[in-house]
């Protein structure tokens, strides 16, 4: 069971989702590369105010104790305008980090505290020359430490790590804010944009449904997407599929009417005669022409059936098998030399090899093969020959039929291929379609088909070739 499927909403919900895990992984991936980059930044910074802090320190008369004390209060007493940054795991406890987040601590060579800035903490925070990570109270700090040997002083400035991961987390906060209110505005413009894309198709549904029942003509693919073309174009090939059957049809109609108006007036003909006949023996012989009639009426038939039933739309190439060309032949000639012994012909099949294979199908060659010979030996006179050759060629196999009856003549050959032209003179029943079906049969194989006159006497010799596999 199929489930009917909106190509809009499976866009949509792929899209989106695409969308979705698309920024998700942008997300993480810029959390860390920013990460990388705010703390490298960071670092930059740390190390320019610690270099900046050390050229204060060489200012003449500065680490006087008097000075120190002074610099220490007034240090104390500042407030600093800043803006608080809370971060969710201190807000707990009450911790803000402030603008000046940078703390300091200036000891001297015996390890007394000499400076520090407001709220520092009571533990040095003197690491190794330069950059390095220390740990305080559980709490994680970035440090950067300068060990002055001339002045006898050692500068320790440092950060918690707590506010650069406030930083970074505020920067992903926003970029989801962000993604907020961007993901809904995206879903929008793909559904408007997929509905555009799907105007044509939409174009091509209402063309379609529109249609009289006889339009058939193929709809122009410059007018859809290439994506849809190739379902357009098998379209097409159904819709001439259609026309050839609707025409078919149609000339199966107007054919039949056309053969079987004669026959089936001269049956109501001789029906009446039979009726006012005096004598048995008159009767006899209008029913005679009656059966005659009727005969040739059930001919016609069967022979426009065939017509119709080996067509192209109902007999594909890909459902052709292997099959035996000189077996066919040989189940052909079986069946018609009843018809040949009451004749007088004699009839005879010559193929050198046992197998004849081919690419085709069975029921057509079968046909084939029977106009023929059943046409040599309508037209052939009692008494006469009729020959089946077959043979391997180097591309091809060859179908020769042999007769040696009146022959046609060289300017009507190609005129005998049309239904219903029947040469004037010739005495013989038929209806004017046998060849015509054999050459759509050959066509249907990829085959081709000469008239000629035999090499020896009169009469007439059909070759059919047909392609190797």
């Amino acid at each position: 069971m199929y489930t009917i499927l909106s190509i809009r909403r499976f866009l949509l919900f792929n899209l989106l989702t695409t969308v979705v895990a698309t920024i998700i992984i942008t997300a993480f991936g810029n959390y860390y590369i920013d990460g990388q980059a705010i703390n490298d930044s960071l670092d930059s910074l740390l190390v320019e105010t610690g270099s900046l802090l050390k050229s204060i320190t060489h200012t003449p008369h500065l680490l006087t104790p008097s000075k120190l004390k002074a610099i220490q209060f007034q240090l104390n007493a500042n407030t600093f305008p800043s803006k608080k940054f809370i971060d969710n795991t201190d807000s707990n406890n009450g911790i803000t980090h402030e603008n000046n987040r940078y703390k300091f601590q200036l000891w001297n060579g015996d390890g007394k505290l000499l400076l520090n800035s407001p709220k520092a903490p009571n533990i040095p925070l003197i690491g190794k020359p330069g950059l390095s990570d220390k740990t305080i109270a559980g709490k994680k700090w970035r440090t950067f430490t300068i060990y002055d040997r001339q002045q006898g002083v050692i500068l320790a400035i440092a950060e918690q790590y707590t506010s650069r991961y406030s930083m970074i987390r505020h920067m992903l906060i926003d970029d989801t804010y962000l993604t907020l209110l961007i993901y809904p505005l995206s879903g929008l413009f793909i559904w408007l944009i997929i509905g555009s894309g799907l105007k044509s198709i939409r174009f091509f549904a209402k063309e379609v449904a529109e249609r009289a029942a006889d339009h058939l003509d193929p709809v122009d693919l410059n007018e859809v997407p290439v994506e849809i073309s190739p379902l357009v174009d098998e379209l097409n090939k159904l819709f001439l599929r259609l026309q050839q059957a609707f025409e078919r049809e149609q000339r199966f109609a107007a054919d039949a009417a056309h053969e079987l108006h004669t026959p089936l007036a001269a049956l109501k003909t001789q029906a009446q005669l039979a009726l006012k006949a005096i004598d048995s023996q008159e009767c006899y012989t209008h029913l005679k022409q009656v059966i005659a009639s009727v005969d040739r009426c059930a001919h016609v038939i069967q022979q426009l059936l065939t017509l119709c039933r080996l067509s192209p739309e109902t007999i594909m190439p890909e459902h052709f098998t292997q099959v035996n060309l000189a077996r066919i032949a040989a189940e052909v000639i079986a069946q018609l030399a009843p018809q040949a012994v009451l004749k007088q012909i004699e009839i005879e099949l010559i193929a050198k090899d046992a197998e004849y294979k081919l690419l085709g199908n069975s029921i057509g060659l079968h046909v084939l093969i029977r106009n023929l010979v059943d046409n040599a030996i309508r037209y052939t006179p009692p008494g006469g020959m009729v020959k089946v050759v077959i043979s391997n060629l180097p591309e091809t196999i060859l179908l020769q039929v042999i007769d040696n009856g009146p022959g046609i003549p060289p300017k009507l050959r190609a005129r005998v291929f049309e239904r219903f032209f029947r040469v004037i003179g010739s005495n013989a029943q038929g209806s004017g379609l046998g060849l015509a079906i054999v050459e759509q049969i050959a066509n249907l194989h990829h085959g081709s088909i000469h008239l000629d006159k035999p090499d020896e006497g009169t009469g007439l010799k059909i070759e059919v070739k047909f392609p190797k596999n």
